[in-house]
C-alpha cells in the first residue's frame, strides 16, 4: 500500500513484490512476529530454511531481500524499529539453486535454415524483419529500431 500511494513504483512492480512475498513470507513464522522482534539470527535462519533445499536462485532470493528491505525502510521511517536487521544478514552464505546456462544459439544451424527457407515465400513485413534479424545477427530491439530512412536513401 505504502509503495502504491507514496511512490512512483509501477503497477506491474507492485505485483512482483505481492508475488514475491506470497512465494517466500505468506503464512510463515515470520509474519507472525512484530517487526520490532525481528533479528538478524531471525532472518539468517528464516533463509537458511528456505534455500536449504536449492529451490530458489540468487535473483529470487535476492528479490524477497528487497520486499524485506522495503518493509523494513518503511518501519525506520515510521519510527517503528532503528535499524534494518536484513542489512546485517550475509546473503552469500547461503545456498542457492544453479542458474541453469543458456545457449548463445537459440535456434540450431538446421531449424534456422529451415526458418529462412519458409519466410523467404512471405513477403510480409514481419517476415522480412525477421529474416534481417537473422541475417544481421541483431536482436529484436535493434529490429524494431531500424528506420526506412536510417537505410535506405531516396532518389530525387
Amino acid at each position: 500500500m505504502y509503495k502504491r500511494d507514496y511512490t512512483s513504483v509501477k503497477a506491474k512492480t507492485i505485483q512482483e513484490y505481492v508475488s514475491e512475498w506470497n512465494r517466500f513470507f505468506k503464512d510463515t513464522e515470520l509474519v507472525k512476529m512484530k517487526i520490532g522482534e525481528i533479528k538478524p539470527i531471525t532472518l539468517i535462519r528464516f533463509f537458511r530454511e528456505a534455500t536449504k533445499d536449492r529451490q530458489f536462485t540468487h535473483k529470487r532470493v535476492s528479490n524477497a531481500r528487497s520486499v524485506l528491505n522495503g518493509i523494513m525502510s518503511y518501519a525506520i521511517e515510521e519510527e517503528i524499529i532503528s535499524h534494518n536487521p536484513v542489512s546485517d544478514v550475509n546473503f552469500k552464505q547461503f545456498t542457492y539453486k544453479p542458474v541453469e546456462v543458456q545457449s548463445d544459439n537459440v535456434f540450431s544451424r538446421d531449424d534456422t535454415h529451415k526458418l529462412l527457407n519458409y519466410l523467404r515465400c512471405i513477403i510480409e513485413p514481419y517476415s522480412l524483419a525477421i529474416q534481417l534479424s537473422f541475417y544481421l545477427f541483431i536482436r529484436v530491439g535493434e529490429t524494431k529500431a531500424i528506420r526506412y530512412h536510417a537505410c535506405c536513401r531516396q532518389t530525387q
